[in-house]
C-alpha cells in the first residue's frame, strides 16, 4: 500500500526517488539479458543416433526477463526503457526470444507511440497475432504510413481484401506480395473480393500457384488469364485441356510458349492431322517445343516430309525412336536428319547398316559423332562382307587399333592355326587379322565369333 504523506510536495519527491530507483533496475534488468552460445562436438552416441549428424554445432540459451517481466516494462510505458528492449533483444542472436513475446508486442501496438513502433519496424515489425491488432485498432491513416515499411502475413491480408477500400488494397498490393497459403476460387479472400483492378495488380507482381491460375481461368478474364500465363509455373493436365478446347487462340499461343502441352492433348493434335490432314497446329506447336519419345513415334509415322524437315531442322530424335525412323521414314528423309544430327543408336546401327544404301553408309562412317563404336560392330556383321567400308571405317579409328600385337606379327600359317583354334581375339586383333587381306581367314573368323567392337 502506497505510503501517506502529509505534505504534497514530499510525497511527490518521494515517488519521483521511487521512479528513478525503479527505472534504474528496469534498465539494468534489461541490459543483463543475454544470450549464452555453447560450442558442441559430436559424440559416438550423437553418430549412433543420427547418420547425418553435424561435426559440431553451436547451442543458445536465453538469459533473462520472463515475458510477464516485460509485459511490465512495456506497460510502464516509459518510452527510453522499451526502446532499449526493442533494440537490446533485436541483436540477440540463435534463440526465438529475441523477439519479443506477442503479448509485449500488442501493448507497444495498442499505445501506438511513433517512436516505439518505428524501433519496431527498424528491426522486424510486429508478429501475425499482433498484425491484426494494428489492422482493427489502428486509423486508416496509421496504416497507410505503416504499410510503406512492412506488409501484413495470410491472416492480415485476407483482413485486408475483406475490409479495406479498393485504393488502399491497391496501395498494399503495389508494395507486397501476397503470401497465400492457399488459393482456390471457392476460399480465397483475392477471388471472392473479385475485382478485376485488384486481381490485375497481385498478378504483376506475384508469382502464381497452380491453384491459383485453375480460379483465374475459372473467373475467365482474358486479360487476367493471359497475365497468369505468365507467372505460373505449372499449370494442371486438367486445366491444360480446358484451355486447348475452350481457349481462345491468344490463350492457347500464350500457353504454348511457356508449356508443353500433356502428351494426351498433343495426341489430339495428331487424331486431327490424322483425320483432315491439317498440320497447322502441330508445326505452330513445335515452333517452341520438343515432342516426346511417344509423340516422335507418332509423328515419324503421320507428318508430311516438309513437316518432318521442319521438326528436325530444330531438334534431334530420341534415341528411341530411331528404329522407328528408319522403318517409316524414307531413305531421303533418314540422309536428311543423318546430314543434320549424325548419329543413330546401337539398335538402329544395326538396322542401317543392313538396310542402307551403300552411298549412305559411307556417309554415315565419315560423319557419325558418336563415343563408342557399334557401328563398327554393326557393319562386320554385314553379309556379303563390305570391305571398302570396313577398309574406311578402320582407318577412320586407326589410333585405337594399334598394331602391335601377335596377329600383326606372325606368320600366315601362324594366323590360320590361331584362327582355326578357339581363341577368341581382341577387337585389335581382328582389324589387324583383316588388314593382312586374307579374306578366307577374315571370313572364317567372322563367321564363327562374335564381334564387338563396343
Amino acid at each position: 500500500m502506497e505510503k501517506e504523506f502529509s505534505n504534497k510536495c514530499v510525497a511527490d519527491a518521494a515517488r519521483a526517488f521511487e521512479e528513478k530507483e525503479e527505472h534504474k533496475r528496469v534498465m539494468m534488468m534489461l541490459d543483463n539479458a543475454h544470450v549464452n552460445c555453447e560450442y558442441c562436438l559430436a559424440t559416438e552416441e550423437h553418430y549412433a543416433m543420427m547418420s547425418d549428424c553435424p561435426s559440431s554445432w553451436n547451442e543458445y540459451s536465453y538469459v533473462g526477463p520472463t515475458p510477464r517481466e516485460l509485459e511490465y516494462v512495456a506497460n510502464r510505458g516509459n518510452v527510453e526503457e522499451v526502446l532499449f528492449m526493442i533494440n537490446h533483444f533485436a541483436e540477440f542472436v540463435g534463440v526465438d526470444e529475441k523477439y519479443l513475446p506477442a503479448s509485449v508486442q500488442e501493448i507497444i501496438a495498442k499505445r501506438n507511440n511513433k517512436i516505439e513502433v518505428e524501433a519496431m519496424m527498424k528491426h522486424y515489425g510486429f508478429c501475425d497475432e499482433v498484425q491484426l491488432v494494428i489492422l482493427k485498432e489502428w486509423s486508416m491513416e496509421d496504416l497507410r504510413w505503416y504499410i510503406n515499411f512492412h506488409g501484413f502475413d495470410f491472416s492480415g491480408q485476407e483482413y485486408i481484401l475483406k475490409n479495406w477500400e479498393k485504393e488502399d488494397v491497391l496501395a498494399y498490393f503495389s508494395r507486397h506480395k501476397y503470401g497465400h497459403r492457399y488459393f482456390s476460387s471457392e476460399i480465397d479472400p483475392l477471388l471472392e473480393r473479385g475485382d478485376h483492378d485488384i486481381i490485375m495488380c497481385y498478378l504483376k507482381k506475384n508469382y502464381v500457384s497452380e491453384e491459383a491460375f485453375k480460379g483465374i481461368w475459372e473467373r475467365g478474364n482474358n486479360e487476367e488469364i493471359l497475365f497468369a500465363l505468365e507467372q505460373v509455373s505449372l499449370v494442371s493436365p486438367e486445366i491444360q485441356k480446358k484451355i486447348f478446347e475452350k481457349g481462345t487462340l491468344e490463350q492457347k499461343r500464350k500457353f504454348v510458349s511457356r508449356f508443353k502441352w500433356d502428351d494426351m492433348l498433343v495426341n489430339e493434335m495428331f487424331d486431327k492431322l490424322d483425320k483432315d490432314g491439317v498440320e497447322d497446329d502441330l508445326l505452330e506447336y513445335v515452333e517452341h517445343h520438343e515432342l516426346s519419345v511417344v509423340c516422335q513415334k507418332r509423328m515419324l509415322a503421320s507428318v508430311s516430309t516438309k513437316f518432318f524437315k521442319t521438326y528436325i531442322s530444330k531438334y534431334g530424335l530420341w534415341e528411341d525412336v530411331h528404329t522407328v525412323l528408319l522403318f517409316k521414314r524414307s531413305d531421303e528423309e533418314v540422309r536428311l536428319y543423318l546430314e543434320k544430327h549424325h548419329c543413330l543408336s546401337n539398335e538402329a546401327e544395326d538396322i542401317f547398316f543392313l538396310k542402307a544404301s551403300f552411298k549412305d553408309k559411307l556417309f554415315y562412317i565419315e560423319t557419325r559423332k558418336r563415343p563408342n563404336l557399334h557401328h563398327l560392330t554393326a557393319l562386320i556383321k554385314v553379309r556379303p562382307v563390305e570391305y571398302e567400308l570396313l577398309s574406311i571405317a578402320f582407318l577412320k579409328h586407326a589410333d585405337r587399333f594399334p598394331r602391335s600385337n601377335e596377329i600383326s606379327r606372325s606368320s600366315k600359317d601362324r594366323v590360320k592355326t590361331i584362327v582355326n583354334s578357339s581363341r577368341v581375339l581382341s577387337s585389335t586383333e581382328v582389324v589387324a587379322l583383316f588388314l593382312l587381306d586374307e579374306p578366307e581367314l577374315f571370313e572364317k573368323y567372322i563367321n564363327t565369333r562374335d564381334v564387338d567392337f563396343d
